[in-house]
C-alpha cells in the first residue's frame, strides 16, 4: 500500500522497481487499485504530490478497479464556456482540467468559472490550471490611438525603415518611422541580419544597423497593418528576461490563495528559471493556502523559444510536465518543424514526467492535431482559442455553441481512437 497524502521518500521506490499488478494506492481522493502500468516507479514518485482533484482526474473506475485515461482533454475556460449551463456541457462532455489564461483572465472572471465548474456535477473533481502571462517582450503604444481609439493600426510598407527604440518618450507617440520596444536590452542582443518579428511574426524586420544612441534600424520585410502593445520575437537569441514578472508573481499568488491545482509556466527558457518559479509557489503556498500541508500546485513549462529547446532536458528534469504551445513556438522555429519538435518533446517527457499537454489554436485544423496529440501519444492536449472565445478558425465569429462544439470533437475523436486501441 502506498499512501499518497503526505510526502514521500524518493528512496521508498528504486528508479527501476515496479509495484505488482493491484497496488493499493491511498490519497485524500478516494483508494484505487491501479494496474502496474500506472504504478511504474517514476510515476509514481511524481503522484505522489498530486492534488486531489489531479489525482482523481488521472483516472477512471470502473468495476472499483481504476483505468487508465485516454488523451485528456486541457479546456481553456473563457467567455464562450463560462456560463453555468455551459460549464455543465464541458464538463459532462469529458474535460479534464480547466485552464484559466491570465494573459486575459480577470480575478472576478477566474471566481465565476471556478464557482460554476465546481458547482457543475461532476466538476469538484476537476482540477484548475492557472496559465500565466509570462515575461515578455513588448512594442509600446501608438500616437494614431490616442485619437483612433485603442484599435486604430498603422501600416508598415515592405522595403522601408523602421526605428527601433527602447525611449520610452516614444511609448504611446510610435508611428510607422519610430517604434518603442519595451526591451532595454535590444541594443545589445541583435546584430546586422538579425530578423525581429512582430505580432507573432505578422511583419518581419532585418536590423540593418544598431546606432550609438542604442536605436536599432530596421528593414521592413513585409507589409501589413499592425496594432499597439504588440508581441515581439527575436528568434534564437537569449533575452535574459526574469522566469516571472510582477504580475505573474500576483497571479500565481490570488491562484494559490484560492486553491488552483497547476501553473503552466509562460515563456520557460531553461532550469533555472523552473527553480525560480518553484520557489515562489513554496513560498506563497506557506503564506496563502488554505491547507498549507496539502502538496503545492504541479509546474507545467511551456515550451514557447528556441532558447528554451536548446535546455530542454534540463527543463524537463525541473518541471512537472510540459506544454508545446504550438502557436508560439511556429514564431520561433520554422513551422515545418514544429511538429517534429513535439513528438521529440513528448518521447523525451513520458521518460521523465507523466503530463506532456500540446496546445493549439485557431487557425490549426481542430481535428487534425488533436488526433495528431492522441496518436503521439502525448498525456493530454490543450484546447485554447477554440474553447475559450467559440472560434474554429481565426477571423470567425465567435459564440458560445462554437466552444463547446470544440469540446465535443475533442471528446468525439478521443472516444474514436479508443475504438482503434490508440491510448495516451
Amino acid at each position: 500500500t502506498l499512501t499518497l497524502a503526505n510526502k514521500m521518500s524518493y528512496d521508498a521506490i528504486s528508479s527501476n522497481a515496479h509495484p505488482p499488478e493491484g497496488t493499493r494506492v491511498v490519497c485524500r481522493s478516494g483508494c484505487w487499485s491501479l494496474p502496474s502500468h500506472v504504478v511504474h516507479a517514476r510515476r509514481m514518485l511524481w503522484l505522489h504530490r498530486l492534488r486531489p482533484p489531479l489525482a482523481r482526474s488521472l483516472c477512471t473506475r470502473a468495476s472499483g478497479v481504476a483505468q487508465p485515461r485516454l488523451t485528456k482533454i486541457v479546456a481553456t475556460i473563457g467567455p464562450a464556456s463560462e456560463q453555468a449551463e455551459l460549464l455543465q456541457a464541458c464538463v459532462d462532455e469529458g474535460i479534464d482540467v480547466m485552464r484559466v489564461n491570465f494573459s486575459h483572465a480577470t480575478p472576478e472572471e477566474f471566481h465565476l468559472r471556478r464557482t460554476n465548474l465546481r458547482s457543475a456535477r461532476g466538476g469538484e473533481f476537476v482540477p484548475v490550471m492557472l496559465d500565466t502571462k509570462g515575461p515578455e517582450i513588448r512594442m509600446g503604444g501608438l500616437a494614431v490611438c490616442k485619437t483612433g481609439g485603442r484599435k486604430a493600426k498603422i501600416t508598415l510598407e515592405t522595403g522601408r525603415l523602421i526605428t527601433l527604440t527602447t525611449n520610452s518618450a516614444f511609448d504611446g507617440a510610435s508611428d510607422e518611422k519610430t517604434l518603442y520596444i519595451g526591451y532595454p536590452l535590444m541594443a545589445d542582443k541583435v546584430t546586422t541580419g538579425t530578423i525581429i518579428l512582430l505580432d507573432d511574426g505578422l511583419i518581419s524586420l532585418r536590423v540593418t544597423e544598431v546606432m550609438p544612441n542604442r536605436d536599432v534600424v530596421c528593414e521592413i520585410l513585409n507589409t501589413s497593418a499592425i496594432g499597439e502593445r504588440k508581441g515581439v520575437n527575436l528568434p534564437g537569441i537569449i533575452t535574459e528576461l526574469p522566469p516571472l514578472s510582477e504580475k505573474d508573481k500576483e497571479d500565481i499568488r490570488f491562484g494559490i490563495e484560492h486553491d488552483i491545482d497547476a501553473v503552466a509556466a509562460s515563456f520557460v527558457r531553461n532550469a533555472e528559471g523552473v527553480r525560480a518559479i518553484r520557489a515562489h509557489i513554496a513560498e506563497c503556498h506557506a503564506k496563502y493556502a488554505s491547507e498549507p500541508s496539502s502538496p503545492p500546485p504541479l509546474i507545467i513549462s511551456k515550451i514557447e523559444s528556441t532558447e528554451a529547446l536548446d535546455n530542454l532536458d534540463a527543463i524537463i528534469a525541473e518541471s512537472d510536465g510540459l506544454m508545446v504551445a504550438r502557436g508560439d513556438l511556429g514564431v520561433e522555429v520554422p513551422i515545418q518543424e514544429v511538429v517534429t519538435w513535439q513528438k521529440t518533446m513528448v518521447r523525451w517527457d513520458r521518460r521523465v514526467v507523466p503530463c506532456s499537454p500540446t496546445a493549439f489554436s485557431p487557425p490549426s485544423p481542430l481535428l487534425l492535431h488533436f488526433s495528431l496529440s492522441t496518436l503521439s501519444p502525448s498525456h493530454a492536449t490543450c484546447l485554447s482559442g477554440g474553447s475559450m472565445r467559440g472560434c474554429r478558425q481565426a477571423g470567425d465569429s465567435c459564440d458560445a455553441n462554437a466552444g463547446l462544439d470544440v469540446i465535443q470533437s475533442a471528446a468525439n475523436t478521443r472516444r474514436g481512437c479508443r475504438r482503434y486501441k490508440c491510448r495516451s
